[in-house]
């Protein structure tokens, strides 16, 4: 994995020409086109005994690597609580069924309170605000063929917090 620069790095698993060998590589982004004087990029291999053991030894050597603790865990809800997603993968991504995504969600609600699912926010991806060129956010508000009361009424209704995700910004405020 990256060890800096990590939103240039690139990483890939590739198969060989003999179709029994893999070969794992680590570098720039293909797409750099130049790089600039005295630029540095440092890649970090870590190996444990199974994925868990891996993935924590790893993220151990990266926090003392930066200085970090991992106290941010107490602090984050959506890793202390069990939330409702809609990204990709999830039931109703770009998609909500015969309704619109205000009646899926409080659908969702509705039987979360019922099934005694203990939902404590709801995680909102890209498919409900105003997009741009490229899929960007044009306007940080709901489509109200999404949402036709908007984000606040949501919220009111469930009393949970939502976590919003866009791709990127696109002319902010200029729509």
């Amino acid at each position: 994995a990256p060890a800096s620069q990590f939103m240039g790095a690139s990483q890939s698993v590739w198969r060989g020409m003999d179709e029994k060998s893999y070969y794992l590589s680590f570098g720039l982004l293909g797409k750099a086109t130049e790089i600039p004087k005295g630029f540095e990029y440092e890649t970090v291999f870590y190996a444990g005994r199974g994925v868990n053991d891996a993935v924590a030894g790893w993220g151990r050597q990266m926090r003392e690597r930066y200085g970090k603790t991992d106290d941010f865990r107490e602090a984050d809800f959506s890793i202390n609580y069990v939330g409702y997603w809609t990204d990709n993968g999830a039931c109703y991504h770009y998609y909500p069924g015969d309704v619109n995504y205000e009646q899926t969600m409080m659908q969702v609600h509705e039987a979360a309170v019922q099934k005694e699912i203990p939902f404590r926010y709801l995680q909102l991806d890209s498919w409900w605000y105003f997009k741009g060129p490229h899929d960007g956010v044009k306007n940080w508000t709901a489509m109200p063929t999404v949402f036709p009361h908007g984000l606040p009424y949501v919220h009111n209704q469930t009393r949970w917090p939502m976590f919003a995700h866009n791709r990127w910004c696109f002319n902010l405020g200029q729509s």
